[in-house]
């Protein structure tokens, strides 16, 4: 399907571009190999020059101390920006939806106009003879066609330009907002990451440590109970 592999062919120049230009990923030696290595063994390059370079956690100084630049409201401040982040995606998406109307609506145009200069020229090229009852005006019929043929041009002209307008719009209108939505869509991405995985495994942990504190609180008085029991038995009346 010709639509489907163009539109994965935008697909991936948007994500391309939108890791490339990312401040830090720019920087990336494997980035960097991945976009200028021409030849075939591409993958056994990348996996060489993979073991050269550390883990981020490792050779980030501030990995130990991330959890010390968090503010204290962290999580309401992550739920006001995914919010925040849904809405604009939302906003956009519809935006998007009305541009790709817009560019289609262009190409569709495009096609009715070279469709109407084609019948124009098809009747200005007809070569049936006329009847006899309309032989005397046979020059008129003959320069309306002339003239139909001449209009036939202008509409392939004006198809062209049509055809233009609306692949530009695809290209420059309709793509900026598609990547913008991928940007948002990483960012959505991320904070279903982060509540699937770390305020999971956060709850999780919590959840783990209450029930660890009730076991042994339960064995603590277990505990002073045998205590007294044996106590109570021991003391001589």
């Amino acid at each position: 399907d010709r639509e489907f592999i163009e539109a994965r062919r935008r697909a991936l120049k948007r994500f391309v571009n939108l890791v490339a230009w990312h401040p830090l990923f720019s920087e990336d030696v494997l980035l960097k190999l991945f976009l200028s290595f021409s030849g075939s063994d591409v993958q056994n390059k990348l996996k060489e020059s993979a073991q050269c370079v550390g883990d981020e956690f490792m050779n980030c100084k501030l990995a130990a101390r991330a959890k010390d630049f968090l503010p204290a409201d962290i999580q309401a401040q992550f739920a006001i920006s995914r919010e925040l982040i849904r809405n604009i995606y939302n906003s956009f998406h519809k935006l998007r939806d009305r541009a790709e109307r817009i560019a289609s609506r262009a190409i569709d145009n495009a096609a009715d106009l070279l469709i109407f200069g084609k019948e124009l020229s098809a009747i200005g090229s007809d070569t049936t003879p006329l009847p006899s009852l309309a032989a005397l005006n046979s020059s008129t019929w003959g320069s309306l066609k002339q003239a139909l043929k001449g209009l036939s041009v202008e509409f392939a002209l004006l198809a062209d330009k049509a055809a233009q307008q609306g692949k530009q719009e695809e290209n420059d209108v309709v793509e900026k907002p598609n990547l913008f939505l991928d940007l948002l869509q990483s960012y959505k991405d991320l904070c279903e990451r982060h509540e699937k995985g770390v305020l999971h495994k956060h709850q999780r942990a919590l959840h783990k440590y209450s029930l660890m504190k009730r076991q042994m609180m339960s064995a603590a008085m277990q505990n002073r109970g045998l205590e007294f029991f044996r106590t109570g038995f021991l003391i001589p009346k």
